[in-house]
């Protein structure tokens, strides 16, 4: 299972989630918390969960500041991270009991671990099963020669050190793939790199054309500036065609990311280019809770 063992409190009084993809996996097991850490800098996410009723706060690290945490005085906390990366972790269990879970895991590990955490099996089922489901009517609905699909990111600007590809590490690869897309082979590999950075692989510009498809999902949020992949001499040599996506949820590491690219996998095979945002946020939730729940 993709998480860790930790001694829960019988009845948590106080959650905090220490990032936007851990809180956003709580309220998919049913369960609020109290406060959500911004630290993945998202907006879409973040003004979600305010909607959904629950205190949003920045930080100025990736991983909230020890103080910051104690500040709000939890008895639980949740984490989205990765095994290379939990030496960098601070250390929240002087704070409270802390739960991580993988945020490369893939969709189903991810149902299971959190419905572990909280005994919710059949909520956890529930969101496996659902999630499987959308998948293979995407995949039944893909044309006789199924559509290609390759994601690319430019994490914080353009320059070579900035440019990184989706591998097969990636949550969400095996979402694409089980929508029946196709992708291009260094995506469909799992490497050292992939491993580190959650799913994602630094590539130079030089080989941006083995990462051509049909649809080239470019990620754009306030931590990925498309410009940074659009701007490459070589751009214009790629034959597919390119989408500007939310690249808060097409990073990964949330069921409910999973089920938003899902949703952007539909309409592009329906041959809708017009990936979701901020006005389609809540209708999003709703449907996927409605998946849940029935």
């Amino acid at each position: 299972m993709t998480g860790t063992k930790v001694d829960l409190p019988v009845a948590p009084k106080r959650v905090v989630a220490l990032d936007e993809p851990a809180a956003l996996n709580l309220l998919a097991m049913g369960i609020k918390p109290d406060v959500a850490f911004q630290g993945w800098k998202t907006v879409v996410p973040a003004q979600l969960l305010k909607d959904l009723g629950v205190k949003v706060e920045k930080t100025s690290s990736y991983y909230p500041k020890l103080e910051e945490v104690a500040s709000l005085d939890p008895d639980l906390t949740v984490i989205s991270t990765s095994p290379d990366r939990v030496k960098e972790l601070p250390d929240y269990a002087s704070i409270a009991p802390t739960l991580r879970a993988e945020f490369s895991a893939r969709p189903s590990e991810l149902a299971k671990t959190w419905g572990a955490y909280f005994d919710v099996p059949g909520r956890a089922t529930a969101v496996e099963e659902g999630l499987t489901k959308f998948a293979k009517e995407i995949a039944a609905q893909q044309p006789e020669s199924p559509l290609s699909l390759s994601a690319l990111q430019s994490y914080g600007g353009s320059g070579d050190a900035s440019l990184y590809h989706m591998d097969a590490v990636n949550s969400l690869h095996g979402v694409i793939a089980d929508a029946g897309f196709l992708q291009p082979a260094p995506q469909d590999a799992v490497t050292a790199d992939g491993k580190k950075y959650g799913g994602w692989v630094p590539f130079s510009p030089e080989t941006l054309a083995k990462h051509d498809a049909d649809v080239i999902a470019i990620l754009s949020s306030t931590l990925f500036d498309p410009k940074g992949v659009t701007g490459l001499p070589l751009f214009d040599s790629l034959k597919g065609r390119a989408v500007e996506v939310d690249g808060d949820f097409w990073a990964g590491g949330s069921l409910f990311y999973a089920y938003w690219v899902l949703s952007d996998l539909h309409d592009f095979v329906h041959d809708d280019y017009k990936p979701g945002g901020a006005a389609q946020a809540r209708e999003r939730w709703s449907a996927f809770t409605t998946m849940i729940e029935g």
